[in-house]
């Protein structure tokens, strides 16, 4: 039998862990501006933290809404910002983020 030895089994838990997929971006339009935006962002506690202080108290914390949308854009955020903004006045009115925001979560969540 010290001839013929076994292949072992390498244990279960020893498997090297498996790749995670890399999410492909959605694409969403805003004002004719195709943006990919990462959606697993919206994995992110801190993502969730700043979706709760805009909800908890909009007023007060009107100025969350920055942080907010850097975690939700990324690298993409100047391209958001440059899609709704006043070609007249080069300003980013910020009466208008909040359609442009409701706009785009629709986008990359239809069914909500």
């Amino acid at each position: 039998m010290a001839a013929q030895q076994r292949a072992r089994k390498q244990p279960q838990d020893h498997k090297p862990p498996e790749e995670k997929k890399q999410e492909k971006p959605t694409i969403v339009t805003v004002n004719g501006v195709r943006i990919p935006v990462d959606g697993s962002q919206m994995d992110d506690l801190e993502f969730a933290e700043a979706v709760y202080d805009l909800s908890e108290d909009p007023e007060s914390n009107s100025l969350e809404i920055v942080q907010f949308l850097r975690k939700l854009f990324g690298d993409q955020y100047k391209t958001f910002k440059d899609a709704i903004r006043d070609e007249a006045t080069g300003r980013v009115p910020i009466s208008d983020v909040g359609d442009a925001l409701a706009d785009v979560l629709n986008q990359m969540n239809p069914n909500s």
